[in-house]
């Protein structure tokens, strides 16, 4: 199943035509709770971490870290744009650095001169629903 968001709502593309409203994607999504790549829901919305700091939040090293981070199955579900490296210049992704930068952006990451100000500590993730919404900016 392939996924588009649009606005506050997911488009299902391909053999479901309908759409889901963000909170009811999070009850429909099974992530892996036991999984390293959960851990990118305890960098806050707004916020920027370290390759480093997220290594040592999952028992890694940062560039065993940034392996981790380019086989997310849910990038922007599972923030992995929140991760830079440590001077804050960003580093890589994926889908492009351009589509980084804009979403750092969008969830509104403070930028000094292309790099990520200030960078966050990984909080722990108690209660992985209620971290996703948040994340995706359905909570504070």
């Amino acid at each position: 199943m392939a996924l588009r968001l649009k606005g506050s709502r997911i488009e299902l593309l391909g053999s479901c035509p309908s759409y889901l409203e963000l909170e009811e994607f999070v009850k429909y999504v099974k992530l892996d709770v036991s999984s390293p790549l959960i851990r990118l829901l305890g960098v806050r919305r707004g916020s920027a971490t370290s390759y480093k700091e997220f290594g040592a939040a999952v028992g890694l090293g940062p560039r065993a870290a940034g392996l981790l981070l380019a086989r997310n199955p849910y990038p922007v579900v599972l923030p992995c744009h929140r991760v830079v490296r440590s001077d804050g210049s960003l580093g890589g992704y994926s889908y492009g650095v351009e589509l980084k930068r804009a979403l750092l952006a969008y969830e509104g990451v403070e930028m000094c001169g292309g790099r990520v100000c200030r960078l966050a500590r990984v909080e722990e993730v108690d209660d992985v629903e209620e971290a996703l919404l948040r994340s995706l900016g359905l909570r504070r």
